[in-house]
């Protein structure tokens, strides 16, 4: 019974620390419990699965026999192995063992406060909102209700405000759902709780999306992104990307291009490029990827496609680091990259197209004649802004305006704004230009093509 005791103590205080972002502090304290029961490991996957290692996340959860057929551990273990195997696609896996939580409930009342099973229902997270059929969610929505004067049981890895709230948003229960998540913004932005002030927000906004107002969604999404940054969420920071892509209206055929889902990820976490910047303070940013990628994956198959995009990795990188740039971000095949100079900035370009030039090659005799890379065509685009951070000035026009560039590009094109012709001069072959409309500013805008 100590032992037990003093096991659940250290797990909500991993549990504190986890969800303040103090990492060193979870790490020392599993450190000193040492080998420890499944509720533990069921936190380390949590941590795994926040920080996008969804791999390393479902290799951590406890076999189910570890439950001891206990009721309360039962459910608890299998609300766990849900949500992780949910998250990571593996929806049949996750089906199995939500169906195993469900039954492992079903014994205990749920018409009273029960703090028995609080922890088990809040370590269900996404796969009790996605999963459960319509009189589980009803009923369990009412139970979390009844508990509301109890915000958190840190053994469990969601907030009852925010796991309540979209329960209520799912049952239609818009203006509940609402409270719920204001209220626990402002508890969790009182006790530091990084990852429930963003849930909280990510509420509010689908709050918003309810009732019509997606510019309003989009801000709170973007609020969402700050703690979710700070405590290095990757994969919270990834659905706030998708949100935001899927609310801005963005078309199938921007969603399948690897440039737009940088710059909507980029808008979101805001990397800081001043350490990219000239003395002037100036960066010229390249967006680049493959065009029409779906398209060659399907053709070629997974296999082949890994293998070239391995060796156009491979590619970007080296001629990036050669000429001095600096690689912000990378999605399926687009980068986005920086560079102090204009100049150098487009010789990294020319040199990558150069590069991509078809030739023969012997060195892929199986293939016959055609090099890896000569099924891609890939386009380029840069343009040259201010480095300093100043809110959305700053990611609303010159990271938007450089991925457009890109966007405008046909494979095998390097384009480049109005800004980068006017700084690189004569250095460079350029056509007479034209006058584009770059979707998401105003009017139009002068692109060159390197000739």
């Amino acid at each position: 019974h100590a032992q037990l005791m003093g096991e659940a103590v250290a797990g909500r205080l991993v549990g504190l620390a986890l969800n303040r972002g103090e990492m060193a502090v979870a790490a020392g304290l599993w450190a000193e419990m040492g080998p420890a029961g499944f509720g533990h490991r069921l936190q380390r996957a949590d941590w795994a699965e926040l920080v996008g290692d969804l791999d390393v996340a479902v290799g951590l959860l406890p076999h189910p026999a570890e439950a001891l057929g206990l009721e309360l551990w039962v459910a608890h273990l299998h609300a766990g192995r849900a949500r992780v195997r949910f998250l990571a696609g593996d929806q049949a896996g996750a089906r199995e063992d939500f169906a195993a939580f469900a039954d492992a409930i079903a014994v205990f009342r749920t018409d009273g406060f029960n703090f028995t099973l609080y922890y088990p229902i809040l370590e269900s997270g996404e796969a009790l909102v996605a999963l459960a059929d319509d009189d589980t969610a009803a009923r369990l929505y009412r139970y979390l209700q009844l508990c509301s004067p109890v915000r958190w049981d840190p053994c469990g890895v969601w907030g009852a405000d925010a796991l309540t709230g979209r329960l209520g948003l799912r049952l239609g229960h818009i203006d509940e759902a609402e409270a719920r998540f204001q209220t626990g913004l402002a508890w969790a932005t009182d006790g530091g709780l990084l990852i429930e002030q963003g849930r909280n927000l990510q509420g509010l906004a689908e709050v918003a999306v309810r009732r019509g107002d997606i510019g309003g969604a989009l801000k709170l999404l973007d609020r969402a992104a700050v703690p979710f940054q700070k405590w290095g969420a990757k994969r919270c920071l990834n659905e706030i990307v998708a949100r935001k892509v899927e609310l801005q209206g963005i078309t199938s055929q921007d969603m399948g291009s690897s440039i737009h889902r940088l710059q909507v990820a980029v808008a979101t976490e805001q990397p800081d490029l001043r350490p990219a910047a000239a003395p002037d303070g100036t960066v010229t940013l390249m967006f680049s990827d493959i065009e029409n990628s779906t398209a060659i994956n399907e053709r070629l198959g997974d296999a082949r496609w890994m293998e070239i995009l391995r060796a156009h990795d491979d590619l970007i990188r080296r001629e990036v680091q050669a000429h001095g740039g600096t690689v912000v971000k990378t999605m399926g095949d687009g980068f986005m990259v920086a560079f102090a100079s204009a100049v150098r900035g487009l010789e990294c370009a020319v040199a990558i197209q150069k590069a991509l030039t078809p030739s023969p090659s012997p060195d892929f005799a199986g293939e016959g004649s055609t090099r890896l890379l000569d099924s891609i065509r890939v386009r380029i685009g840069l343009h040259t802004g201010e480095a300093v951070r100043q809110g959305d000035d700053f990611y609303g026009l010159t990271v938007n305006l450089a991925a457009r560039v890109a966007a405008s590009a046909l494979g095998g094109e390097v384009l480049v704004s109005e800004r980068v012709h006017k700084l690189v001069g004569a250095a460079f072959a350029f056509d007479d230009g034209r006058e584009v409309e770059l979707k998401g500013l105003s009017g139009t805008h002068r692109v060159y093509l390197v000739t």
